[in-house]
């Protein structure tokens, strides 16, 4: 009850655009600029509805940054920070106007791919090895947004494992 007093005084004082910025600013990643997993989900949810209403196909691309930890750890968290802000811009260069990504987790993004099933794959993810120190998976939605994500997430740790492996 309390928020909605506080925004009801914010719009009488402010303005519905100040509402706005709120808004953007809660579903936005602020390191990166990309979205956030709350804007992540509102955009994939809309993605899902058009998907099944039409039968477009879609495709999650999951991205998870290698070694994040020792760069925080041999030359700091800004450092870090630089690399993520980095990949984000790179994920970003690569991404058509529809296409949307996110920051889900720590060193951990997501690029959704509409009308894109995976025949294409191949030359998605061409596209992304070109950035070094990533695993990347995917998996084209199906049924499930969380079962989609959780393919894709598990096919790049696994990826990721054997990178670690042939590294040794």
């Amino acid at each position: 009850m309390i928020n909605f007093f506080k925004a009801l005084i914010i719009v009488l004082r402010e303005g519905p655009e100040k509402i706005e910025k709120l808004e953007r600013e809660a579903k936005t990643d602020p390191l990166t600029g990309l979205l956030n997993r709350r804007g992540f989900q509102e955009k994939v949810n809309i993605e899902k509805e058009r998907s099944e209403r039409y039968g477009h196909p879609f495709l999650v691309v999951y991205i998870d940054m290698d070694d994040l930890k020792k760069i925080n750890d041999s030359k700091g968290h800004h450092a870090g920070d630089e690399a993520l802000v980095f990949l984000a811009k790179n994920i970003k260069e690569k991404c058509r106007a529809v296409d949307f990504a996110a920051r889900v987790g720590g060193d951990e993004f997501v690029v959704v791919f509409p009308e894109t099933d995976e025949s294409e794959v191949d030359t998605i993810v061409k596209r992304f090895k070109t950035i070094k120190d990533v695993s990347i998976g995917y998996c084209q939605y199906s049924s499930s947004i969380g079962k989609t994500m959780r393919i894709a997430e598990k096919m790049t740790q696994e990826k990721k494992e054997r990178r670690k492996k042939t590294r040794k």
